[in-house]
């Protein structure tokens, strides 16, 4: 009949943890991402849409799922080969300063992208 007591001895000490606060951080911080990813995903699949002619709306989705795809392939790959390397802390660190840099290009791209699409229209 002990057990209870050691569980809530447990639990108290797992709310003493200094780390549980960075958990905790690192789990919104997670919650977020993953909301973000599925906001774009929609938002980037509808534009796509948009901006192709209908005739060639399979062969643009095909391309992007095939070079998503394969994006996702090398980037598991490297991480492997650096976590084999380096370590599993040095692959995590390496994956997140590449997501933290990632939007970097894409904003230097966006004037050539207006440019090219011309000035967006007022919403109707």
């Amino acid at each position: 009949m002990g057990g209870g007591r050691e569980v809530t001895r447990q639990r108290r000490s797992a709310h003493r943890d200094p780390r549980g606060g960075w958990l905790w951080l690192a789990a919104a911080a997670w919650f977020v991402v993953v909301y973000k990813v599925g906001v774009d995903n929609v938002i980037l699949v509808t534009f796509r849409q948009r901006v192709t002619p209908d005739r060639l709306l399979g062969r643009q989705n095909a391309t992007m799922r095939f070079l998503l795809t394969g994006a996702l392939a090398i980037g598991a790959a490297l991480a492997g080969v650096l976590a084999e390397l380096f370590g599993i802390r040095v692959a995590l660190w390496v994956g997140a300063c590449v997501l933290a840099l990632v939007w970097i290009p894409l904003l230097r791209s966006a004037p050539h992208l207006e440019h090219a699409m011309g000035p967006a229209s007022p919403a109707n």
